[in-house]
């Protein structure tokens, strides 16, 4: 499966997500960045790479595509060579800064002129920002900091993620950076920061009741189910 995200932020969560979806398959990561302008971009990759051939059951490539409007055009851009390659392709963005009105346009868009045969890319919009999921796993703060409990940060910030719809916060990232910084503690787009933040994550949590709530996750979810079985 080739999964192209818009950032780095989202490169580390789908990582952790799939690797704890895939339970105890075997599964070989390679981690790639797109580089270069539109019509001559290049897919390096990078950090670590395990080889397909070391009796893995599946096999993940891991795209960021350095940008929300790149991950439907680097699909299109690169289609022939992924449908030779991978069963399925799976891209990942955020909508953010656009509102969620614009959701029908952005995914008109995004799936304007995108190939179907053999493959049918699975286009995902996380509704604004991949961070209100971070939110919605709401068990995840006091794990960072005992100062974090939702009673509390929630009172000062006039929002529970308990029953407040995570999907209408305007600006998720910076949401979460208020929230954290009650304890003292920053939320950044640097790997240092997200990776504490994604490792303090409840996935079984995220699988079984977060896409309830929140639909996007519920259809990525649902793809990479498929992928596994």
């Amino acid at each position: 499966m080739a999964v192209f995200v818009e950032g780095q932020t989202e490169q580390i969560f789908v990582r952790r997500l799939l690797t704890e979806i895939a339970g105890s398959h075997r599964v070989a990561f390679s981690e790639a960045v797109v580089k270069g302008r539109q019509g001559h971009r290049l897919i390096l990759l990078t950090g670590h790479s395990d080889s397909p051939d070391t009796g893995c059951d599946y096999y993940i490539m891991i795209c960021n595509c350095g940008g929300d409007e790149a991950v439907a055009s680097v699909i299109k851009e690169r289609y022939d060579s992924l449908s030779n390659q991978y069963s399925q392709i799976v891209g990942l963005r955020d909508v953010y800064p656009s509102s969620e009105a614009d959701l029908p346009q952005i995914r008109r868009l995004c799936l304007h002129r995108m190939p179907t045969k053999p493959i049918s890319p699975r286009l995902v919009l996380a509704v604004l920002e991949v961070e209100a999921w971070f939110i919605g796993e709401e068990t995840h703060f006091d794990r960072l900091d005992p100062g974090l409990s939702v009673d509390k940060w929630a009172s000062v910030m006039g929002f529970d993620p308990r029953v407040d719809r995570v999907e209408a916060i305007g600006h998720p990232a910076d949401f979460l950076g208020k929230v954290y910084s009650i304890a003292g503690l920053s939320y950044s787009k640097s790997r240092t920061s997200v990776e504490r933040t994604v490792h303090a994550l409840d996935y079984g949590r995220i699988y079984l009741n977060l896409g309830e709530r929140i639909p996007a996750i519920k259809e990525l979810i649902e793809e990479f189910d498929l992928f596994f079985t």
